[in-house]
């Protein structure tokens, strides 16, 4: 209601100053009278202290408006952050994984860890260049590590209790043999 009226207001204002620039402009008698004079001046006065109060007042409404949006945002970040973490499934595993030197393969084909967070801590003291992917139950692909030759990466992921594939993404690796399966408990 206070943005309504000072903009109809501030209008009223900028409208009566223009018509007394143009009455005082084509009439060089105007306003005439000390009567006349105390009438536009009470006009203006009323319109600039209206004006004036309306600003005032849409100004606090606007900053009332913004903190109460403000405080909304903060209880809503609040509370997310303060909202207890999702349990882990189980506790973090690191399991270490070494390709084979001179052979596209992996050292190891089986792999134990318990369900939450596990590390594939990988090896690859080879020249050709590998890398360690993990495949879910449902052939879906979880995530991949970087392919490396000679040095070593790691892969991290969450994993739920399931029979999971590791291999090598690198073209035709998986089909000569490189994989194995990573049962999470």
């Amino acid at each position: 209601m206070e943005a309504t009226l000072f903009y109809v207001l501030g209008g009223m204002l900028v409208l009566s100053a223009l018509a007394l620039a143009a009455v005082g402009l084509r009439k060089p008698e105007f306003p005439g009278s000390r009567g006349a004079l105390a009438l536009v001046f009470l006009w203006f006065a009323g319109l600039v202290g209206a004006t004036t109060t309306f600003a005032v007042l849409n100004a606090a409404q606007e900053q009332r408006d913004r903190e109460a949006e403000t405080a909304a945002e903060a209880s809503t970040t609040e509370a997310t952050s303060t909202a207890p973490a999702a349990p882990s499934a189980g506790r973090a595993t690191t399991l270490k994984l070494t390709a084979a030197e001179s052979q596209i393969a992996y050292q190891q084909t089986k792999l134990d860890a318990t369900a939450g967070s596990v590390t594939i801590d990988f090896d690859n003291p080879s020249t050709l260049t590998h890398d360690v992917c993990i495949e879910d139950p449902g052939g879906s692909e979880v995530g991949c590590s970087d392919t490396i030759s000679q040095g070593k990466t790691s892969l991290s992921e969450d994993l739920d209790a399931g029979s999971y594939t590791f291999y090598c993404s690198v073209d035709g690796h998986r089909d000569a043999g490189m994989e194995g399966t990573l049962t999470v408990k």
